[in-house]
């Protein structure tokens, strides 16, 4: 730290496996360092082409960018979805996304995109605790989904399995749409809990999800729902 100019930082712990994937990471933690023998750099505000070249999309692959871009879906809009289908190139698809996520950071003349960062932190979150196995990354799963798009629940209910009635969960978000919530249900015991019912606009509506997917009897409509189980 004596070597550090004086200013905000920011600290974060992350555990890499050995091919350099994050397994594990600590919540953000914002602090001001004060260092008499070196006062604070003024800020420089990089032109659009330097932030491009310091950006990580700059040197991502086509196979990359669109994985990124397969995350970033949950908050894009229409537009969006339909002018990233259309790019050709890898070039295209890096101004792309670089611009995507520019645009929503706080500060766009800074390197630092905390709008990305967020929702990185989320996708790490929704991996670790919402992964099923090997099988469904956490942040394909509708819960991952859910958190992705809406963000940390006011509250999160859990129930497990008892007799016959299967496993699930009851999200609350106390500001979405005056309240909304959203009802997860483990359907084929594997942990993957799939949304059935939310209050939530433009989300899937069922009413009757309790006695349609909890209590068992509806085994033929899960049946269709899971063709391969």
């Amino acid at each position: 730290l004596d070597a550090m100019s004086s200013g905000m930082y920011f600290f974060e712990v992350k555990i890499v496996d050995s091919l350099g994937k994050v397994v594990a990471a600590s919540n953000r933690k914002k602090f001001y360092l004060l260092n008499p023998d070196m006062p604070s750099e003024p800020i420089r505000a990089f032109t659009e082409a330097e932030l491009f070249e310091k950006s990580i999309f700059a040197v991502m692959s086509d196979k990359a960018l669109d994985n990124e871009f397969d995350k970033a879906k949950y908050i894009a809009s229409d537009y969006e979805k339909e002018l990233y289908k259309e790019i050709q190139t890898t070039d295209g698809k890096r101004h792309f996304l670089f611009s995507f996520w520019r645009r929503r950071n706080p500060d766009s003349t800074l390197v630092f995109n905390q709008a990305y960062e967020e929702f990185n932190r989320k996708v790490e979150y929704a991996n670790r605790f919402f992964s099923v196995g090997k099988q469904i990354e956490g942040w394909k799963t509708d819960r991952g989904r859910v958190l992705i798009q809406y963000g940390e629940p006011t509250t999160r209910e859990y129930y497990p399995r008892e007799g016959p009635k299967r496993s699930y969960e009851i999200w609350f978000y106390g500001e979405l749409q005056g309240g909304a919530y959203f009802y997860f249900v483990d359907l084929i015991g594997n942990g993957n809990y799939v949304l059935v019912h939310s209050t939530a606009m433009g989300e899937t509506q069922n009413e009757n999800w309790y006695s349609d997917f909890v209590t068992g009897t509806n085994t033929e409509r899960i049946q269709k729902m899971f063709p391969n189980r």
